[in-house]
């Protein structure tokens, strides 16, 4: 096993241990922020990741990707501190600048220091493998705080759950600087941003079917974030008690994690099957 993967695997669970997540909103009608309040954060949010998706994917293929899951769990925590001692929206707002910045700064870096990493010890063939199971690791992480900020909230209160987030983050932020950077990773780096940038524009501009993943990606990113923001606001409006609010989340939680082990296997079983078709179809 190379030694990030496990670093990796625990990161990603770490990642979705956010306490605050599934009573962030109940958060914010506690302190006085109404509908549209809870409105403008979430907008803020969404524009913060328009703005910091291509220039965080730069900054990781530039720099030490380690250094950028470092700044991503510092954003975290600093977002995660200053919500804790927030009493308005204006307050809050700051926070979600770092939390923002943590997930702009989180996509993609986790799957390229994985591939990376693999690709080092000569085991890339096994990367969807490796990345499923951490991905589910940080669905279940989601899950696991998804219940536990629930009690979190009603024994000690809501910025008890913000605070325990930031010392999660910290952890966090120590095992990222136990990460090792991948040998692949510094063979990229070299190139200048200059070239960087204009090969993968024209890479993207002169294939129509990247060209239509990424918008397709985007635009499913878009809505998977809107409808992230607004749901807790749909179950409060419905008048559902917190308990059923968290065990949704769980449900979601785990049927993705279920669905992602299961593309995973159903992609081998599809190719081995074609290659067995393929050894018959030879053989006749």
């Amino acid at each position: 096993m190379p030694r990030n993967i496990r670093k990796l695997q625990a990161l990603n669970l770490l990642a979705g241990f956010v306490l605050w997540y599934p009573i962030e909103k109940l958060f914010l009608l506690s302190i006085g922020v109404g509908p549209l309040g809870i409105s403008v954060n979430a907008v803020e949010f969404i524009i913060i990741l328009l703005l910091l998706d291509v220039p965080s994917g730069i900054l990781a293929d530039r720099w030490r990707r380690k250094h950028v899951l470092t700044i991503a769990f510092l954003c975290m925590l600093a977002g995660s501190a200053v919500g804790a001692v927030s009493h308005n929206l204006w307050q809050y707002l700051v926070a979600t600048l770092g939390i923002g910045g943590f997930v702009a700064l989180t996509q993609g870096t986790f799957q390229a220091l994985m591939y990376d990493s693999l690709k080092d010890a000569g085991r890339q063939a096994h990367y969807d493998r490796e990345q499923g199971r951490a991905y589910a690791l940080f669905l279940g992480g989601l899950g696991l705080s998804s219940v536990a900020g629930g009690y979190v909230r009603q024994w000690f209160g809501y910025p008890a759950a913000y605070w325990i987030t930031v010392l999660v983050m910290a952890i966090a932020t120590i095992i990222t600087l136990l990460l090792h950077e991948p040998q692949a990773h510094r063979q990229t780096a070299v190139r200048r941003i200059r070239d960087h940038l204009r090969d993968s524009w024209q890479l993207v501009r002169t294939n129509q079917l990247l060209m239509q993943l990424a918008l397709l990606i985007t635009a499913m990113s878009l809505l998977r974030n809107a409808q992230n923001e607004y749901s807790a606001l749909l179950f409060i409006a419905l008048g559902l008690a917190f308990g059923w609010i968290a065990q949704n989340s769980n449900v979601f939680n785990a049927y993705a994690a279920i669905a992602l082990i299961g593309v995973v296997y159903l992609g081998y079983w599809i190719i081995n099957g074609r290659r067995i078709l393929r050894t018959v179809s030879q053989t006749v």
